[in-house]
C-alpha cells in the first residue's frame, strides 16, 4: 500500500517524540514492518542526534546563566553547588555541540589530507599543506566552545 508523504512525516514526528515503533504502529495502523524500512531507508535516527544538539545548546546556555548568577550573588563557594556544576559542565563538554562539529570537521580534514596525500599531485599537496594549518585554526575560532 502507497503511503502519502503527510502520514510518513506523522510517523516520524511521533519517532521524534519518543514513541517506540510498536507504539507508532498501533497509533497508525501501519504495519511495523514498513515503519522499520521507512527508519531505516529515511535515517530517522539522524532526526535524534539533531534534537539532541539542541538539547546540549539550551543546557548549555541555561548552565552559563547559572554559574554568572552565582558569581553575582556569591554563592559559588558552596562546595555542593561547585561539585554539581563540575560534573555538569564534563558532560556538557562530552555532548557539546561545537565539540562535536570540530571533532567531525577534524575528521574530514583528516580524510581530505589522506586523499590529496595519495593522489600524488606535487601540487595540489604543497597548496593543502600550506593552507591546512589557517583552516585548523580558523575551524577551532568558529567551533570552540562558547565562553
Amino acid at each position: 500500500m502507497a503511503y502519502t508523504q503527510v502520514i510518513k512525516d506523522q510517523c516520524l514526528n511521533l519517532f521524534i517524540e519518543g514513541y517506540s515503533m510498536e507504539e507508532i504502529s498501533r497509533r497508525t495502523n501501519i504495519p511495523i514492518k514498513t515503519l522499520y524500512n521507512w527508519k531505516n531507508n529515511n535515517d530517522w535516527a539522524s532526526y535524534l542526534r539533531v534534537g539532541n544538539i539542541e538539547i546540549a545548546r539550551a543546557a548549555e546556555q541555561e548552565l552559563y546563566k547559572l554559574v554568572k548568577k552565582m558569581i553575582e550573588n556569591e554563592s559559588i563557594g558552596d562546595p555542593a553547588q561547585v561539585d554539581k556544576l563540575v560534573k555538569l559542565t564534563k558532560a556538557l563538554e562530552r555532548i557539546s555541540p561545537n565539540r562535536q562539529i570540530l571533532n567531525s570537521l577534524f575528521r574530514i580534514l583528516e580524510g581530505v589530507t589522506d586523499y590529496v596525500n595519495r593522489a600524488g599531485d606535487e601540487e595540489l599537496t604543497k597548496v593543502w599543506q600550506k593552507h591546512l594549518r589557517p583552516i585548523g585554526q580558523h575551524l577551532k575560532l568558529v567551533f570552540s566552545p562558547e565562553e
